[in-house]
């Protein structure tokens, strides 16, 4: 299914995106130094904010799993958990929206009756069209900001619009959390401007993971509300960075949930540890 989806197309897309993306950074004229400023200004980040924002990014993609299981119907809440991961694991290397074509066969394949691509793809069309409502909903919130309790709305209209606009929340929580690390004032606001600028990005997806035009698409969002070059990248690439290892992990779970490849209790015991002690370690010499 991965080969099918990754064609030829597919890969001479990526590494055109790629090599567009290290043009531009190694060009000396083009941001080169602010780039290697923004870096060293992410030594200073909050730790603890980050690691609330990686807990809303997987909130965010356990509510969007579910939004897709209740538009499929899925019985299983882990299997669908562990489809829609697989499709994140894709999206985090692949350009085009691949992970959402992974995404779209894996539950079509799980999916139950008689029309179950027909199932699927609607499931895709209904999360998409309720985010681009929510968006636009962040958007009129930006101007007014009483405008955001419009999501509260969505519990009313069933439970994929619920589900969606749960992950909406959880995003813009992320967005906040990243902003709030690298010292963005006020980082709520801030988030309510980026989540849609995320959203424009994606729409040319042509680099793996979207990798340079997300990050910048955040930049540019704070350079217009008056956020300084370096702190405006500093928060691109730490919200870029935070997104991608949590589709990364929960996408390599999905995998090997799917798989059923049999991983030893121990070793799961031991990363469980291993990270708690590193999230412990982190708020504590924050």
């Amino acid at each position: 299914m991965l080969h099918e989806t990754l064609d030829r197309r597919t890969i001479l897309l990526a590494a055109a995106g790629l090599v567009a993306v290290a043009v531009f950074a190694l060009m000396p004229q083009l941001f080169r130094d602010q780039l290697g400023d923004a870096f060293v200004a992410l030594e200073d980040a909050s730790t603890g904010w980050l690691w609330l924002a990686a807990a809303a990014f997987v909130a965010a993609l356990f509510c969007s799993a579910s939004a897709w299981r209740a538009a499929t119907k899925l019985p299983d809440r882990i299997d669908a958990y562990a489809r829609y991961g697989v499709g994140s694991l894709v999206n985090s290397f692949a350009p085009a929206h691949a992970g959402d074509a992974v995404r779209l066969a894996l539950f079509a394949n799980a999916s139950p009756g008689d029309h179950r691509l027909r199932t699927a793809g609607k499931a895709l069309a209904s999360v998409a069209v309720m985010r681009l409502g929510c968006v636009g909903i962040l958007l009129l919130a930006t101007l007014k900001p009483i405008a955001v309790f419009g999501l509260l709305i969505a519990p009313l209209l069933g439970r994929v619009p619920a589900w969606v606009a749960a992950a909406t929340v959880a995003r813009v929580a992320a967005a906040a959390a990243v902003a709030a690390a690298v010292g963005v004032p006020s980082p709520v606001l801030t988030a309510l401007l980026v989540v849609p600028a995320i959203d424009l990005a994606g729409v040319f997806a042509i680099t793996p993971g979207n990798i340079g035009l997300k990050s910048g698409a955040i930049a540019l969002a704070l350079q217009a509300q008056g956020v300084d070059l370096t702190t405006a990248l500093s928060t691109g690439i730490a919200f870029h960075a935070v997104e991608t290892l949590v589709g990364i992990t929960l996408g390599s779970a999905g995998t090997l949930y799917l798989s059923r490849v049999p991983v030893p209790r121990w070793s799961v015991a031991g990363a469980t540890a291993v990270v708690g002690a590193a999230f412990v370690g982190s708020m504590v010499f924050v």
